[in-house]
Parts: C-alpha cells; structure tokens; sequence
C-alpha cells in the first residue's frame, strides 16, 4: 500500500472515532465527485467502473438507498451517547476500502489503463498506447464490423490498420470452406473494418 494512503487512513492520537471517520468520509465523497467529473474527459469514459462502482454498491447496501451515491458520513448513537461500534466499523470499512483501492483516483486509474496496455501489447504483439485502447473500449466503432470474431482478432486488426502506411487488398479467405492461420482472419476483419466506412478514429 503506497505510503501517502497510509497516513492519510490512520487515526491522528486523540482523534475522536466519530471525527476520524467523518474526515475519510468526506474525503472519500471528495474522491467520488472527482471521478464522476472524470468520466466526462475523453479516455476515462469507464472511471465509473472499478472502485466508484463497488463504493456505490457499498454506500446502497449500508443505506438502504438504491440511488445513494455518497458516504453517510451520520453515526448511530447507543443510548449512552456513544458511537454504536458495529454501524462505525461498516461504514469506515467502506469508506477505507474505496480511499485504499488504486482506481479511486485519476492517477490510480491511469497506472491501470497503461497496465492493461502493456499486457495485451506483450500477448498480443500489438502497439497500442493506454490511450488508443481506452479509446477503443469507448468507441462503439468496431461493433459495426459485427460479433463474430473475439476480442483479440478485434485488437490485432485494429494494431494492423495502425501500423499499414497503406493497406494492401487482399482476398478474403472463406472460412467456412477452409481452414485458415490467424494472420489471414486477421486481414480479414481489417478489411471489414474499412468496408465499412471506420478509420481509425472511429476505433482509437
């Protein structure tokens, strides 16, 4: 866990239970209100997804609220006055699980999205950038060519209509009637891609 979380999750001595958690509370709302402003930029279309979706489902479980979408940062009371330790404990385990999680900021999520880059470049031989992928994943481009090749066959063609300075027409392969290499189906659903009107700005 990166040092900076750390002290920012500990309890200061003398802090009160109910003042320590109000604080993460308010900054995890904080956290939530950037994210929702995130996705609004272009290549963080899904910074919804990941630690803010599990926050939410959180934050409705413990309210109650199927539409809730910040921390209740209100504390039960016992009758003595005291904070009541079970309704304390859930709602700062949620709280802390959201600050704690990697994708509850930009950069967390930035470090992801390159992370993912970098697998499928290194299982695919592809060259993208977090960037074209996250516009990828965005765009509903490479929908138009249809569902019937994986995800993988998708990413390799889209990499070679990247890499071709000008793409050379090849015959298409039949693939009901031969069997045929993963480079040709390749070429294929490239050539899909350009019959039907997608540049690659439709795509990354």
């Amino acid at each position: 866990m990166p040092k900076l979380i750390t002290e920012v999750l500990d309890i200061r001595p003398g802090e009160t239970e109910e003042h320590y958690f109000k604080e993460l509370a308010k900054r995890a709302d904080q956290r939530m209100r950037e994210i929702e402003r995130l996705q609004d930029t272009q290549h963080y279309k899904g910074a919804t997804g990941y630690a803010y979706k599990s926050a939410v489902y959180d934050i409705q479980a413990i309210t109650n609220n199927p539409n809730a979408k910040r921390f209740d940062i209100s504390l039960k009371k016992n009758a003595d006055g005291s904070v009541n330790k079970t309704d304390y404990h859930q709602k700062l385990n949620a709280v802390k699980r959201f600050l704690e999680a990697p994708t509850s900021t930009k950069t967390g999520i930035t470090s992801m999205y390159k992370k993912r880059a970098d697998t499928i470049n290194q299982k695919y031989g592809t060259s993208f950038t977090w960037k074209e992928l996250a516009n990828y994943w965005e765009k509903a481009g490479a929908e138009k060519v249809g569902r019937s090749f994986g995800s993988d066959i998708m990413l390799k063609a889209v990499d070679r209509l990247k890499r071709e300075a000008r793409p050379k027409d090849v015959k298409k392969a039949n693939r009901q009637n031969k069997k045929v290499n993963e480079s040709e189906v390749v070429q294929e659903v490239a050539e899909q891609i350009k019959e039907a009107g997608l540049t690659l700005d439709d795509l990354i």
